[in-house]
């Protein structure tokens, strides 16, 4: 008996991705953490169209009765245009000029349109895996950890 077996390809990203970005950073810390602990997690495409898409999610791990932010909130980003110039990064840094945000998570969602700026999002436009911890929050320590992977996709 003979089986045949074919599987559909899979593309992980858009026709038009052009880079792809992850950022992940946790503290599982309460002393270094405001008394608790939590993460952000970041996924973004930048389309050779000019257009970008992101996924932000946060979660809290600090009980609302002590004034900490307790629970996951949730943001999509649909970035009308973007480009790379000089910025915080380094000479080639991922900008967004043009945004709508949808923010769900706590309470009834949101949206926000950014029409105009000039967003330096801080995200090198330079190939590679960053860990940025002591970069961007200004520490690190046990129980603490950022890591961002910048990838080119080739052909795009």
């Amino acid at each position: 008996m003979q089986f045949a077996q074919s599987a559909a390809s899979a593309s992980a990203y858009g026709s038009a991705a052009q880079w792809q970005v992850t950022i992940s950073f946790n503290c599982n810390n309460a002393s270094l953490c405001g008394g608790g602990g939590g993460g952000t997690w970041i996924w973004a495409e930048f389309d050779n169209d000019g257009t970008a898409d992101a996924t932000v999610t946060g979660c809290g791990h600090l009980v609302a009765a002590h004034g900490g932010f307790a629970g996951a909130d949730h943001v999509n980003i649909d970035a009308h245009s973007w480009t790379i110039a000089p910025g915080s990064a380094g000479p080639a840094t991922f900008f967004v000029t043009s945004e709508t945000d949808t923010i769900v998570g706590h309470g009834t969602p949101q949206v926000v349109d950014i029409p105009s700026e000039n967003f330096d999002t801080g995200v090198p436009a330079v190939p590679g895996h960053y860990s940025i911890a002591q970069q961007v929050f200004g520490f690190t320590g046990p129980g603490v950890t950022a890591q961002m992977q910048v990838v080119k996709i080739p052909g795009k």
